[in-house]
C-alpha cells in the first residue's frame, strides 16, 4: 500500500501546481503504471479524492493541531493524507500514521509523527469541532458557493446540496442496445439494474467488466445525462446536429433512439476530443459516424440546416460536483457571469442552424439560474422566432442524480 500513498502524494502535488483536473492525472499515471496492484490504484484514487473532497476541513483540524504555525507544502499534503486515513476510511490508526510516515523526509517525519499522534488522542474534540463547524466549512466548500445557494434554495435544500457533494458518485452503466444481445449480456455478468424510475437500461455498479466496456455493451454516464436527448424527441428520418458532442455519450443515445439511421452530425472544437469521440462513437456500434470539428464561438454557415440540435455547451458543473471533487476548487464568484456570457455566444451561433419547425434543446449540467434559466430568457429576448416549451431538470439534492437542466426550443415557421 506505500506504493498507493506514494502515487496519491505525488498526484496531489501535481494537482497543486497544475489547472489539470484530478481524473486526468489519476487517468494518465495508472496508464504509465500499469502493474500497480488494483486494490493500489483503488487505494490511490481514494485518497486523492478524499483529500480533495475534505481539503477545507483537513487544514483547518492542522491549523488547531499546530496551533497557527505555518508549515510548508510537503508536509501540510502528507498531514492531510494522514487525517483523511485516520477520519474517513476504515484503516488502522497505526497503519494510517505509520505508512504516510513514510513519505516524509528526515527533517520531517518527526513533525509529522507529532501531528497525527496528537490527532488520534484528540479525536473527539476534531470531530466536535467538524460538527459545530459553518456549513461550507463543514463540507469543505466554497463560502461564496454555498452563500449562492442559500439564497436559491433555502437552508434545508443547501445542507442536503452540501452533504450530497460530499457523498462518493456512484457509477451508473448506460446499457447500449445499438449492440445486439447487449441485455443478455449484461444479464449474464450480473449486473444490478438501478432503481431510474420506469427505466430499464440503466445498471448501479462497483466495477464494470472491461469486456463489456470494449465491446460498447454500455457506456458510463449518469441518469440525469439523458433527460435532454429524451427532450429532444428525435426520430429516425431527422437530421440532427449534437454541437458540443464528445466524448460521445449523449450522441450514442440519440443514435439509439433514431433508430442507427437518417443523419446525426456530432462537433466540437479540440481535436484530442473529437479523437476520443470518434472512437466512441465507433466502439458503441455508431454506423457511419458524421464527426467535425467546429469552433461555435463563430457562425458555422457551412453546416446545412436542422431538424433538432442538442446545445449541451460548457457550463460551471456545480451539478456534478460529487463526481469533479476537485472543481470546487477552482470555482470563482465571476464564474457564473462568464460562462453565461460564453453560452450565450455559444448558443445563438448553434440556433443560427435550427431550420423553422425545428426543435432544439439547450442543456447544463449547472444548477445555477446565470446559465439556465435567465440564460434562456436572454436568447427568447434576441430571438423572437424561438418559443420554450418544455423544461426539465434534476436535482441532486431530490432527487439523487446529478444536477442538470434542459429545455425545449421551438422554432417558429
Amino acid at each position: 500500500m506505500a506504493n498507493a500513498r506514494l502515487m496519491a502524494f505525488h498526484l496531489l502535488t501535481k494537482w497543486d501546481h497544475s489547472q489539470r483536473h484530478a481524473q486526468d492525472l489519476i487517468g494518465e499515471a495508472f496508464d504509465a503504471r500499469r502493474a500497480l496492484a488494483p486494490k493500489d490504484k483503488a487505494l490511490a484514487q481514494h485518497l486523492v479524492f478524499g483529500v480533495l473532497r475534505h481539503r477545507r476541513l483537513l487544514d483547518e483540524w492542522i491549523g488547531r493541531l499546530r496551533k497557527g504555525k505555518k508549515l510548508d507544502d510537503e508536509v501540510r499534503l502528507i498531514l492531510q493524507l494522514g487525517l483523511f486515513q485516520l477520519f474517513y476510511t476504515r484503516i488502522p490508526d497505526h497503519a494510517a500514521v505509520n505508512e504516510t510516515l513514510r513519505l516524509a523526509s528526515s527533517k520531517t517525519r518527526g513533525l509529522a509523527n507529532a501531528v497525527l499522534r496528537r490527532a488520534t488522542r484528540e479525536r473527539a474534540v476534531l470531530e466536535t469541532m467538524a460538527k459545530e463547524a459553518p456549513l461550507a466549512m463543514r463540507h469543505s466548500l466554497p463560502d461564496f458557493l454555498v452563500e449562492k445557494w442559500l439564497s436559491q434554495f433555502g437552508k434545508n435544500d443547501t445542507e442536503a446540496l452540501c452533504q450530497w457533494c460530499q457523498e462518493p458518485a456512484p457509477i451508473y452503466f448506460r446499457r447500449n442496445d445499438l449492440r445486439p444481445g447487449s441485455a443478455e449480456l449484461c444479464q449474464e455478468h450480473g449486473l444490478k439494474k438501478a432503481d431510474v424510475g420506469e427505466r430499464d437500461d440503466f445498471y448501479h455498479v462497483e466495477d464494470i467488466p472491461q469486456l463489456l466496456l470494449d465491446a460498447g455493451v454500455g457506456y458510463i454516464q449518469d441518469p440525469a445525462t439523458v433527460l435532454a436527448c429524451d427532450l429532444l424527441g428525435v426520430k429516425s428520418g431527422h437530421r440532427v446536429l449534437d454541437a458540443f458532442a464528445a466524448p460521445g455519450g449523449k450522441t450514442a443515445y440519440l443514435t439509439q433512439l433514431m433508430g442507427n439511421e437518417g443523419t446525426l452530425i456530432a462537433t466540437d472544437s479540440l481535436d484530442k476530443r473529437l479523437d476520443r469521440l470518434q472512437e466512441n462513437l465507433q466502439r458503441l456500434g455508431v454506423r457511419r459516424p458524421m464527426v467535425r470539428k467546429a469552433e461555435w464561438t463563430e457562425p458555422q454557415p457551412d453546416l446545412e440546416l436542422f431538424d433538432r440540435i442538442l446545445l449541451d455547451v460548457p457550463c460551471s458543473n456545480t451539478g456534478v460536483l460529487r463526481r469533479r471533487v476537485d472543481l470546487r476548487w477552482r470555482l470563482e464568484p465571476k464564474v457564473f457571469a462568464e460562462m453565461a456570457a460564453l453560452q450565450f455566444k455559444l448558443a445563438t451561433n448553434v440556433l443560427k442552424q435550427l431550420r423553422p419547425g425545428g426543435r432544439a434543446v439547450y442543456s447544463t449540467c449547472s444548477i445555477e439560474p446565470e446559465e439556465n434559466e435567465n440564460l434562456i430568457d436572454c436568447l427568447l429576448e434576441k430571438d423572437p422566432t424561438l418559443e420554450r416549451r418544455d423544461v426539465v431538470r434534476s436535482t441532486p439534492q431530490t432527487d439523487g442524480y446529478d444536477g442538470a437542466f434542459a429545455t425545449l426550443l421551438v422554432k417558429q415557421t
